[in-house]
């Protein structure tokens, strides 16, 4: 220290993890020999951990991709945002367990080195645990590659299907991450059903070259429930449940009037459909009368579900009408009813 000063820094090299107790520091000048204990900040041997984590989001099959090793000191928080991010303590060998998936070498890490970069290669899509060794150290991490070829075919369809009827459904071609993917050439598709008698489908489907989906019709025929099957060279068989169902309106009818000879009757036909929520409008309606005279009536349900039809009893003591609801895709349905002309 120089003559007038009366303090100076003194700098010494720490270790690159603290200690579990206070150090002591000797000074030493012309008054003798001194001590000083302090307590270095900095990680706890213990507390640290091995970070092994690829650097990209989504790893392709039969390329390269970058691979992160890091030492972590706790976790992130808002005053240490970096997780806790701490040199390496000491030279080390980074090693790897064989792996079918994944192809690497080992790593040598020289200490006071903030972190270290890897290149592995992945040899075929899909998922695997790789596991890591080092001096203290030991973990696994989950690598799963990707292909942005066409990996699987996906049929999209409603959960139900109404018997006679027909509806659209979808064939679809996606990647090994289960995104829309483009097809390299014509990919053709057959389409097995167990059950013909329940549901109409295409036998055979082509998704052309560039695109990525074709649509087809599939037709209810009977309520059940089918396996459909879709086939193609180089794609898993895969299998869809499709259920098909009967639904049938619910109609009733009302005959409004005196019900005296030679008077006017109205007929009024409603409907409801209990399983469903649809409009009840468009059904069509084929009418039947016996013992009288028809003057209107309506052949198509308004909003409300409901038809009319007017007649006059002029003819027999007795009057019987029918009304049959069909259309919409929903089964038919009728009902009767007779009354006496006074």
């Amino acid at each position: 220290m120089k003559k007038g000063q009366n303090a100076v820094i003194v700098y010494g090299k720490t270790s690159t993890v603290g200690p579990e107790d206070s150090v002591i520091f000797y000074i030493t000048d012309n008054e003798g020999i001194k001590t000083v204990s302090g307590i270095p900040i900095g990680p706890s041997a213990s507390d640290l951990s091995l970070i092994v984590e690829p650097l990209v989001p989504m790893i392709l099959a039969e390329e390269e991709f970058p691979v992160l090793v890091y030492l972590e000191d706790g976790a992130a928080s808002e005053s240490n945002p970096t997780g806790g991010m701490s040199p390496f303590i000491k030279d080390v060998v980074l090693t790897f367990s064989a792996n079918d998936l994944i192809e690497t070498d080992s790593l040598t890490i020289k200490q006071d080195q903030p972190y270290a970069l890897i290149n592995m290669m992945s040899n075929e899509v899909g998922e695997t645990e790789l596991s890591y060794q080092m001096s203290g150290f030991e973990g696994t991490t989950n690598i799963v590659s990707h292909t942005t070829d066409p990996a699987e075919i996906h049929l999209a369809f409603p959960k139900n299907i109404l018997a006679n009827s027909k509806t659209l459904a979808t064939v679809q071609l996606l990647d090994s991450a289960g995104d829309p993917v483009y097809a390299k050439k014509d990919i053709k598709i057959t389409l097995v059903s167990n059950d013909e008698q329940i549901l109409k489908t295409a036998q055979e489907l082509t998704i052309k070259n560039g695109n990525y989906f074709t649509t087809f019709e599939l037709e209810g025929i009977n309520e059940g429930k089918i396996e459909l099957a879709l086939l193609s060279e180089d794609f898993s068989l895969t299998k869809y449940d499709i259920n098909v169902v009967d639904i049938t309106p619910v109609p009733s009818l009302d005959l409004l009037g005196g019900l005296n000879w030679n008077e006017r009757i109205e007929a009024k036909l409603s409907i409801t459909i209990p399983e469903i929520t649809v409009a009840l409008d468009g059904f069509i309606v084929e009418w039947e009368t016996d013992g009288g005279e028809v003057k209107s009536k309506e052949e198509i349900t308004n909003r409300e579900g409901i038809a009319v039809l007017n007649i006059i009893a002029n003819d027999k003591d007795k009057v019987t009408i029918t009304a049959t609801v069909s259309g919409n895709g929903l089964s038919s349905a009728t009902v009767s009813k007779t009354v006496d002309i006074l």
